[in-house]
């Protein structure tokens, strides 16, 4: 039996972010967010949340999954939000590397528009596109 581990495809997510250049939080601000907000750049924080399902064959029947996530995008003014959600839109969109899976399609579930902040001085705008992320086994072992 095949099952796909949320850890390693929130793993694969986190790298290939990083990869790219950004600045990313596993379910929280990154240590240096606010050194970071002051800078003018801004940050991503990944969540896995709850979505999806599995479904199969007969001899494995929870090996393909379908995952969810959101990826909070921080920045200081709105258009800095945006971009930065555009930019994870379009990164997501590459190809992930999670051990003994394939990828074969990751689309936005959600996405559109900044809300301002205002329970942090200064305020801060998010924008927090959401993703469904269909993965199956490769037949190589994780």
């Amino acid at each position: 039996m095949t099952r796909a581990l949320v850890k390693d495809h929130t793993d694969a997510i986190i790298a290939a972010l990083e990869g790219f250049g950004l600045v990313v939080g596993d379910g929280k601000a990154p240590a240096n967010f606010q050194r970071l907000l002051e800078d003018g750049d801004g940050y991503v924080v990944v969540y896995s949340i709850p979505g999806g399902g599995t479904s199969g064959n007969l001899d494995d029947p929870n090996a393909d999954a379908v995952l969810v996530y959101q990826v909070t995008c921080v920045g200081k003014r709105r258009d800095q939000a945006e971009l930065l959600a555009d930019q994870v839109s379009e990164l997501l969109q590459t190809e992930l590397d999670v051990p003994g899976r394939d990828i074969p399609s990751i689309k936005v579930n959600m996405h559109g528009g900044a809300l301002r902040d205002d329970s942090v001085t200064p305020p801060v705008f998010q924008s927090s596109p959401r993703f469904r992320i269909m993965s199956t086994p490769n037949g190589e072992e994780s």
